[in-house]
């Protein structure tokens, strides 16, 4: 069988868009935001940044649309030590993230969980190849952490009077709780492959847009931003898991020869 060149485009796609995202955040940063931060009166960068994000929805959609159909497990990701290695590196920033916020005195208890949720995470990423389903509820328990953190924050978002100011925080933190969701799926063997990876490469790209929040606009602080950030990681070393040729090309082979 003929092997697809999508699974290749994926990730360096949403990389891609990531990085031109976080370029409009830059420019929106240092050239259409007046001193008492708002947009400066005739500024594109509204539209401009809610046409890039309708394009990048549509690109990644049609992208993973064309990926293997078939229902995913856990042995999907049996993909060697780089892989764990990221996996582990995330978990570690989610870690960070939720300790410094701790630190700095915001909700004690959530972020007493958000610590134990990055255990969740690299304990997950080890149980691999066990065929436990105690993974699912460690992945659930995340999951669980990371919606509550959901309301913490957007209890604060919204008393913001711009969107623009947190609108991509809204979305890396919504994209990257479903893609989590959706690899809960996966020890229960029941995993939907294109549209967990549709959601993986969404809060890649979203979370890179963070960045220049906090390295220019400073509008995040760096506990703010580490725990999307490492969730993206871990989340894009399982979307490559799934993006490897083993996956994508040796069950749609073993569907075909079955029909």
């Amino acid at each position: 069988m003929k092997q697809s060149k999508l699974p290749r485009l994926v990730m360096p796609a949403a990389l891609l868009c990531g990085l031109i995202g976080a370029a409009l955040r830059i420019y929106q940063f240092t050239a259409c935001m007046e001193e008492n931060g708002l947009v400066r009166v005739g500024s594109p960068i509204l539209y401009l940044e809610l046409g890039f994000t309708v394009l990048m929805l549509l690109l990644l959609g049609i992208l993973c649309g064309g990926l293997n159909k078939t229902l995913g497990s856990e042995h999907n990701f049996y993909a060697g030590p780089g892989y764990l290695f990221f996996q582990l590196v995330g978990a570690v920033c989610v870690f960070y993230g939720a300790m410094q916020r701790l630190i700095g005195g915001e909700g004690t208890f959530l972020f007493i969980c958000g610590m134990e949720a990055a255990l969740c995470l690299a304990a997950a990423a080890l149980l691999y190849g066990r065929q436990s389903k105690v993974v699912f509820w460690l992945l659930i328990l995340s999951c669980l952490y990371f919606g509550g953190q959901l309301i913490f924050d957007f209890r604060r978002w919204s008393t913001d009077p711009l969107v623009i100011h947190f609108c991509f925080r809204l979305l890396a933190h919504v994209t990257g709780m479903l893609g989590l969701l959706h690899l809960a799926s996966f020890p229960l063997s029941v995993g939907r492959k294109r549209l967990t990876i549709f959601w993986i490469v969404c809060a890649v790209a979203f979370t890179l847009m963070l960045i220049p929040d906090y390295l220019i606009g400073h509008t995040l602080t760096l506990g703010e931003l580490m725990i999307p950030l490492g969730l993206a990681i871990w989340l894009a070393s399982h979307g490559l898991c799934l993006l490897r040729p083993a996956v994508q090309n040796e069950r749609a082979a073993a569907a075909e020869s079955s029909e």
